[in-house]
C-alpha cells in the first residue's frame, strides 16, 4: 500500500538584524542548499534546500524555503513531511521552532504567519476544553439546584460579582451561563470563613485557649478554617486537585481562544490534565443524577450535623478538662498545706 506524504508547515517573517537567514540556518541546522546531480541517461535530480534536526536520538529532514520580500525582510517556510502519527510530527516541528527561538538571540525578529503545530494542538484540545467547561457548569447546577431550588443563583452571586440585567426567571435558568471561566474559578475555589464564625472573638479567645489542649485548639481551627464552594460540595466526590488543574486548563484555553502561541509542553500538560479530570466530572454528574433530591438535601444536612457534633465533642472535652484542672488545683493546694498542718501545736499539749 502506497502511503501519501502529508505536510506540516511553519511560516514566519524574518526581519534581519545581525545575521541573514542563510547564515543563521547554516550555523544552527546544517542548511543544505539546492543541489543538482546529473546522470548519464540525462536525468537530473534536484535536492531542495533542507534542514537537519535531531530530536530524541533521531534525525529529521525538513524542507526549507526562503524568499526575500524587501531589504532585510524575508519570508521563511519550514515543512515536515509525514505519513502517519500527526501528533508526533506536530511536536517535532514545534521543537524545531522552539530551537530557533532559543538560538536567535538578537540576530533577527520572528513573526509567525502560519503555524500548523499550534493549529493541531488547538484543534485537538478544543473538544476537551469544551467538555470541561460545559460539564463543570452542569455539575454546579446538579449539586446546587436540588437543595436551593429557585434560590440557587444566590449561592453563585454571593461568591462572584455577576453584572447582569437578567430577569429573576432568567437568573434562575441561565445565571451560570453569564460566568466566564475566571468567574467559575473564583466561585468554586475562593475560600471564605463559615457563616457566623467568630474564631478569635469566641472559640479562640484568650480565656478559651487557656482551657483547651493543643489538639482541641487544632480541632477548633479546622472547623473554622476558610472553605470554598468546592470544599463544601464537591471534594467529597472528586478526590483530585481540580483547583490547580483549572489553572493549567484556563491558561491554555485562553491562549487557544485568542490565537496566542503555546508550545508542545503546554499542550501535553493540558491534554494530560483534561484526560484525567473530564471523566471524573462526568462520572460525578452521573452519580448525582442517580440520587433523588431528598438524598442531596441529606448530604448537605449531614455536613452541618458533622460540624455540630465536633463542636459538641469539643465542648464536652472542655468541661472535662476544666474539672480535671480544678481537681489538680485542689490537690496542689492540699499538698502545700501539709507542712503547715505539722507545725500546728495541739491544745492539750500546751
Amino acid at each position: 500500500m502506497i502511503m501519501t506524504n502529508k505536510t506540516l508547515v511553519c511560516e514566519f517573517l524574518y526581519i534581519e538584524k545581525e545575521m541573514t537567514p542563510s547564515e543563521f540556518f547554516l550555523k544552527n541546522f546544517d542548511l543544505q542548499k539546492t543541489v543538482e546531480s546529473h546522470h548519464q541517461d540525462g536525468i537530473i535530480d534536484i535536492s531542495l534546500p533542507s534542514l537537519k534536526f535531531n530530536y530524541n536520538n533521531q534525525s529529521y529532514k525538513l524542507l526549507y524555503n526562503e524568499i526575500e520580500l524587501n531589504n532585510n525582510v524575508y519570508s521563511i517556510s519550514i515543512s515536515l513531511l509525514y505519513e502517519n502519527n500527526k501528533e508526533k510530527h506536530a511536536i517535532i516541528l514545534d521543537k524545531v521552532m522552539g530551537f530557533i527561538n532559543n538560538r536567535r538571540n538578537h540576530n533577527f525578529n520572528l513573526i509567525f504567519t502560519r503555524n500548523d503545530s499550534l493549529k493541531y494542538f488547538s484543534i485537538r484540545l478544543y473538544k476537551l476544553l469544551y467538555d470541561f467547561e460545559t460539564n463543570l457548569r452542569s455539575l454546579v447546577k446538579i449539586m446546587l439546584i436540588p437543595d436551593n431550588k429557585q434560590e440557587w443563583h444566590k449561592v453563585i452571586t454571593s461568591k462572584v460579582d455577576v453584572t447582569t440585567k437578567l430577569s429573576k426567571t432568567a437568573k434562575i435558568e441561565k445565571i451560570i451561563e453569564e460566568l466566564s471561566i475566571t468567574d467559575l474559578e473564583l466561585m468554586l475555589f475562593d475560600k471564605t470563613f463559615p457563616k457566623g464564625s467568630n474564631l478569635f472573638e469566641d472559640e479562640l479567645s484568650r480565656k478559651q485557649v487557656e482551657k483547651l489542649t493543643r489538639q482541641e485548639i487544632i480541632n477548633v481551627i479546622n472547623i473554622n478554617r476558610p472553605a470554598s464552594l468546592w470544599d463544601t460540595y464537591f471534594s467529597h466526590y472528586i478526590e483530585y486537585d481540580v483547583m490547580n488543574a483549572m489553572k493549567v486548563i484556563k491558561t491554555t484555553r485562553n491562549n487557544a481562544a485568542h490565537y496566542r502561541e503555546f508550545d508542545s509542553e503546554q499542550y501535553k500538560e493540558t491534554l494530560k490534565v483534561l484526560n484525567k479530570v473530564n471523566p471524573l466530572i462526568k462520572n460525578t454528574i452521573k452519580e448525582l443524577q442517580s440520587l433523588d433530591s431528598d438524598v442531596l438535601i441529606k448530604i448537605s444536612q449531614a455536613m452541618e450535623e458533622k460540624v455540630a457534633n465536633v463542636f459538641e465533642e469539643i465542648s464536652k472535652n472542655t468541661i472535662n478538662l476544666t474539672k480535671d484542672l480544678k481537681k489538680a488545683l485542689l490537690n496542689d493546694l492540699s499538698n502545700d498545706l501539709n507542712p503547715l498542718k505539722s507545725m500546728v501545736i495541739p491544745m492539750k499539749d500546751i
